[in-house]
């Protein structure tokens, strides 16, 4: 028994190494998918609209996330940053299910961040897929991405990965009213995985589609774990 619980010890830490080791490899940003902001607002609880309410939310401002102007601000402007402080902003925000990180993704998608805050948290990399440069990013360069301006049907594979690497999926890129439909039949079919975050609603990949290499990664480990544990059983 006790050779049995060290080697599912050994099988756990396996698992959880794996995990990261996919995520630095990959670079993939395993921020909690916010139930309660793609939740359209007849369907709120009492707690969240009064959040809602308290981050200066209508009901059709809710529902098509991307028109609201407070989410033109991350989450450090808008608890320290006047003209756009907002009182109690964190409290409301939590109790909608964000923390910093995750409301500076799924929300703001880093556009409040300078060029070298985006480089430093790691988002700079697909802005620059969707065709931003610093200069493009800061306003010296007035020519517009070519990504500006399109529909996610127009994006490329690659643009549509990269958007979905900063929070972005089908519905809220082209900014459609909720409820939003999270599809990915489709591409299974098809044989397609061009990253498209049409299965973000699962939070398990912040909205880029499941990736075929982390699949690999996890039947790899889920085998070696099932040899640890029934060696121990032997």
């Amino acid at each position: 028994m006790h050779s049995f619980v060290k080697l599912t010890a050994l099988a756990i830490a396996l698992i959880g190494s794996a995990i990261q080791s996919y995520a630095a490899e990959d670079d993939v940003n395993l921020y909690p998918y916010p139930i309660g902001r793609y939740t359209p607002y007849s369907e709120l609880s009492t707690e969240i609209k009064d959040a809602a309410t308290g981050l200066d939310y209508t009901q059709e401002q809710w529902d098509v996330p991307g028109v609201k102007e407070v989410e033109n601000h991350s989450w450090f402007t808008l608890n320290n940053t006047s003209p756009f402080k907002i009182t109690d902003f964190e409290m409301h925000a939590t109790t909608i299910g964000f923390t910093a990180i995750s409301w500076d993704c799924w929300v703001n998608h880093y556009i409040d961040y300078f060029w070298k805050e985006m480089v430093d948290e790691g988002a700079a990399q697909y802005w620059i897929a969707l065709g931003y440069t610093e200069q493009k990013w800061n306003g010296t360069d007035k020519f517009p991405p070519p990504s500006e301006g399109k529909g996610w049907a127009e994006l490329s594979s690659e643009e549509q990965q990269a958007a979905g690497e900063i929070c972005y999926m089908s519905q809220s890129w082209d900014m459609l009213p909720m409820p939003y439909v999270f599809e990915d039949v489709e591409d299974e079919e098809n044989g397609e995985d061009e990253g498209n975050g049409e299965d973000e609603g699962n939070g398990e990949d912040k909205g880029n589609g499941e990736s075929s290499s982390a699949s690999g990664i996890m039947v790899s480990v889920s085998g070696l774990v099932s040899a640890v544990i029934g060696s121990a059983l032997l």
